[in-house]
């Protein structure tokens, strides 16, 4: 995953329904509180921080330590350490249960 340079609030500005664009605008100073680090896109994901993964294989990259994906149909919430260190603040939050390493709602 790569950062794009495209300034966060172009991207948000594109997202529809506009409900799903008023949630991920009020999640984007959510994110920044929590974690202390900028918007910036990483292709269609709004990232927060960053971190380097190297994989047994030998791939390795870069991704955002947090991000949030809001597309038509539900928005993702994507954590470093996944989400179950979370599942008693998640529990009841989100129409879907969360998985293991992201949280989705499709309200």
């Amino acid at each position: 995953m790569e950062k794009t340079g495209q300034p966060v609030e172009e991207h948000l500005a594109g997202v529809t329904p506009g409900k799903r664009r008023a949630d991920a605008e009020r999640l984007v100073p959510l994110f920044v509180r929590a974690t202390g680090q900028p918007a910036q896109m990483w292709g269609t994901v709004v990232g927060f921080g960053q971190y380097h993964y190297r994989y047994a294989s030998g791939h390795e990259g870069d991704a955002p330590a947090a991000s949030f994906a809001a597309r038509r149909a539900a928005t993702t919430v994507y954590l470093l350490d996944g989400v179950e260190a979370y599942r008693e603040d998640l529990d009841g939050r989100a129409r879907t249960p969360p998985a293991s390493a992201a949280s989705t709602s499709r309200t």
